[in-house]
């Protein structure tokens, strides 16, 4: 409910994975091209494209999609609403 740091781009093994701290990402699923996401009040490590409303929650933007399968992430700053 607070941050994020960048968006896991691959995984080779249990312990072992890639990290993207900002820039193009492809792999993904279920994007909807154009829209904006935001780091997820509801799960914990997840982004979603409705923003968070309701006072106490953190709005952060954190990806916006260019296809169904790839986008943009980049680590703004978040703000307490």
């Amino acid at each position: 409910n607070s941050s994020s740091v960048g968006i896991v781009s691959g995984i080779a093994d249990v312990n072992t994975f890639s990290i993207i701290l900002y820039g193009y990402i492809t792999g993904l699923a279920g994007l909807v091209a154009g829209t904006p996401y935001y780091l997820s009040a509801a799960v914990a490590g997840a982004m979603t494209n409705v923003p968070p409303a309701l006072p106490g929650q953190i709005y952060k933007p954190v990806f916006v999609a260019d296809s169904a399968v790839s986008g943009y992430w980049f680590n703004y700053p978040g703000v307490q609403i």
